[in-house]
């Protein structure tokens, strides 16, 4: 494929340039440490500790970031405020009962934490309904991304049938 801007034939289809610039990297190890404790009373005890860790990181180079496909920021605020409503039923129904078998004093604790909630869900539920009405212009820029073509000379994208760049 020839880039109409430059006229490099070093182009590639975003999506295969964006999985070719894009890693992941999964790491996990294991550790372990003991301990010794005597007390007053005379006791002695060893303990052992095993500890357990993995990890999982993405990164993109910055051509792999240009050729990336459109975000659906509808479906980002649709699963935020689900996440938000389900935490709101699920733990505030019960959170009440919970406090109430521990200690009335917690239950000052969890007033920021029920205001971060709100605030979540606020900002979610406007964005969910700026979004809305985009939906139709993802699917359309989500279309256009699979027909596109990155320049690896100049990194112009174009669509080859027209030929002209977004």
């Amino acid at each position: 494929m020839e880039c109409p801007k430059c006229h490099s034939h070093n182009a590639q289809l975003c999506s295969v340039a964006h999985e070719q610039g894009t890693s992941t990297t999964k790491t996990s190890g294991t550790a372990t440490g003991q301990s010794i404790g005597s007390s007053t009373q005379g006791g002695f005890g060893v303990a052992q500790h095993n500890l357990q860790t993995s990890s999982t990181s993405t990164t993109k180079s910055a051509f792999a970031q240009r050729a990336a496909p459109p975000t659906n920021w509808f479906v980002v605020f649709t699963l935020s405020s689900i996440a938000c409503a389900l935490f709101i039923v699920l733990v505030g129904f019960n959170l009440r009962n919970i406090l109430g078998f521990i200690s009335h004093d917690i239950e000052g604790l969890a007033r920021p934490i029920w205001l971060v909630i709100l605030l979540w869900l606020a900002v979610s539920l406007l964005g969910l309904a700026r979004t809305y009405p985009k939906r139709q212009q993802y699917a359309e820029g989500k279309r256009r991304w699979r027909a596109s073509w990155i320049c690896g000379a100049c990194g112009n994208i174009f669509v080859p049938e027209t030929g002209k760049a977004h």
